[in-house]
């Protein structure tokens, strides 16, 4: 029973986590481990862009485009 809240912020934690591109299992065990410093860390951080949009950005910056 009291391990419910831990697993459940834990969840979220990783959820949220992957809905910001970032690593779903290591949010989760920090949400599990430190449930409410790691969402308020999570709320906080900025998310992570795609391989995609590294890519795009990178050649928008090599010809001198700005991002819109």
């Amino acid at each position: 029973m009291i391990l419910i809240i831990p697993v459940v912020l834990g969840l979220i934690g990783a959820f949220w986590a992957k809905s910001k591109n970032l690593s779903a299992g290591l949010w989760g065990i920090l949400c599990f481990i430190l449930p409410v410093i790691g969402l308020v860390i999570l709320a906080f951080k900025k998310a992570d862009l795609s391989p995609e949009e590294k890519l795009a950005n990178a050649i928008r910056a090599q010809t001198g485009q700005v991002n819109s």
